[in-house]
């Protein structure tokens, strides 16, 4: 089972293929069933992206939490989880907060954590896909969900010139580089036949509405993850730069993530309060399967402690928070078409089936 971003991702910023075409080439690379992990969780912070996976999978009758690591750290995920959920470490990080009001909260979190362990944890504390990872052991945790988990080391450049993340793959086809070295064949061939078809999205463009927003924006409080003067340094960047990308140049701050600054812009574009992030999926939206997973899906659908839509068009069957969320959901795959080179109709994804092997 993958339990998928939708058309934004962790990071904050549109996909480049979307989630019904990532997803079909997740099936083909040898999943059995994708389903989306909705937004706005799918961009929220490592701690609410973490919460709200790790209750899918438990939903979804999961028994174990596979998810990429940067290296085999033994128990140290489990270690660092463990102080992290301590009343000594909330005390801490409580007085630090105070007493630094500079840093920002993942300068505190170091500063506290670095306390507890005798090894120089920082390279782990600076690893997105590490600190995901602490999040993932914390909230099986705090919620006694029967899940082991199976950290998975990342094969980079270091192991073989081939491997390489996404993040250097969309920047080579920014380059007009050739990508499918580095790339399975049965993925390659979507994302191909996607870029000739128009349909991938140019994360230039989400910036460029994100600025022209922050720039008209009026005096309204701030959204999530615009609280301690982030959204400020947004607004401040907005009226001084020419382009989305100046804006994030001139808001960067030791103090804020890059990320931070994009979740903070995009949440507010699509006015996300911070209780939306706060709370756990009502439903999810099944992406792709193939036989396997579809017997999965009939067995487990049935005892589901969350529905989940096989169409779009099923939202009927929701209850009054799920369609809530579901309604975000929908503003933000509404915005993704604006993001698309060939920009389709902007109901589009309410009309889309998931890809069936």
């Amino acid at each position: 089972i993958a339990i998928m971003s939708g058309n934004f991702v962790q990071r904050a910023e549109c996909a480049l293929l979307d989630k019904y075409a990532r997803a079909e080439a997740v099936i083909r690379a040898g999943a059995d069933l994708v389903v989306e992990l909705p937004f706005p969780f799918c961009s929220a912070g490592a701690e609410s992206f973490a919460a709200a996976g790790t209750w899918l999978a438990h939903a979804m009758g999961a028994d174990t939490l596979a998810f990429g690591v940067s290296e085999d750290r033994g128990d140290l995920y489990e270690r660092i989880a463990d102080v992290l959920t301590s009343l000594a470490f909330s005390q801490d990080f409580l007085a630090e907060s105070k007493k630094y009001p500079e840093y920002g909260m993942a300068q505190i979190r170091e500063k506290c954590l670095q306390k507890h362990f005798v090894e120089d944890i920082s390279a782990v504390l600076h690893s997105p896909n590490d600190i995901l990872a602490i999040e993932y052991v914390k909230s099986i945790r705090t919620t006694g969900y029967p899940l082991k988990i199976r950290p998975i080391r990342r094969l980079s450049d270091r192991d073989d010139p081939c491997f390489v993340g996404a993040t250097a793959i969309r920047e080579k086809l920014s380059r007009r580089e050739e990508v499918s070295f580095h790339m399975p064949d049965n993925s390659f061939a979507v994302l191909e036949r996607e870029s000739g078809e128009g349909r991938l999205a140019d994360p230039a463009r989400l910036r460029d509405m994100m600025f022209i927003h922050l720039r008209r924006r009026g005096d309204m409080p701030p959204f999530a993850e615009g609280n301690g003067g982030v959204l400020e340094r947004l607004v401040r960047g907005a009226e001084q730069a020419s382009d989305g990308e100046e804006m994030f140049s001139l808001a960067a701050t030791k103090k804020y993530t890059n990320a931070r600054l994009r979740r903070a812009a995009l949440f507010d574009l699509l006015s996300v309060m911070e209780e939306d992030v706060k709370r756990l999926p009502a439903y999810t939206l099944l992406l792709a399967a193939n036989a396997v997973g579809c017997t999965h899906l009939s067995s487990v659908k049935k005892t589901m402690p969350i529905p989940i839509l096989t169409k779009p068009s099923d939202e009927r069957i929701l209850g009054e928070e799920a369609r809530s969320m579901y309604k975000k959901a929908k503003e933000a795959d509404r915005l993704y078409t604006l993001c698309r080179k060939d920009v389709p109709p902007a109901d589009s994804y309410l009309r889309c089936t998931p890809y069936i092997e």
